[in-house]
Parts: structure tokens; C-alpha cells; sequence
């Protein structure tokens, strides 16, 4: 039973404006990987541009227990040098 918290969000930075009709796209990277934590970043696009539109460098989450406590969330990373995608 997993229980992923917000513990953290750093600022949310408004880089350019998004108008009525616009199609978007959201992109989540993990950039850290703890026993109890995962801190991705994440950008918002314009699909279409590629700029912009909002970005937040830092979001932490925590895995807790039923009674609030962390709790190690078992997921393995391979670290940022890790090649993700299973090319050589």
C-alpha cells in the first residue's frame, strides 16, 4: 500500500503565457532517488513550440505507512547516468 506525499515543491516559475486553445504537454523527469523519497522535476509545454511554459525544479515525495511515517518505497533507480531507454 503506497502513500507518495508532497513533501516539498520548490518555486513555480511562469516562464511565458499559455492562450485558450493552446495544447500543452507536461514532462516529469527523477532527477534523485532516496530509500523513502523520489524528486522529479517538471516542465510544462507548448506541444507544438516546445516552449516553455512552466517549469518547478524540485518536487519531493515521500512514502509513508498507514501511520504517517516514512517508509522505504522499494523502487530501484539506476541515477542520473543511467541510460533509461535500453540503448547501448
Amino acid at each position: 500500500n503506497r502513500h507518495l506525499v508532497t513533501k516539498f515543491m520548490s518555486e513555480i516559475n511562469f516562464v511565458s503565457s499559455a492562450h485558450q486553445g493552446d495544447i500543452i504537454e507536461m514532462g516529469v523527469e527523477v532527477i534523485a532517488c532516496g530509500r523513502t523519497s523520489v524528486t522529479l522535476r517538471a516542465e510544462v509545454r507548448n506541444k507544438l513550440t516546445k516552449q516553455t511554459i512552466i517549469s518547478i525544479d524540485r518536487i519531493v515525495f515521500v512514502n509513508l505507512d498507514d501511520n504517517g511515517a516514512p517508509l522505504p518505497h522499494g523502487y530501484a533507480w539506476p541515477g542520473p547516468e543511467a541510460n533509461v531507454e535500453g540503448e547501448p
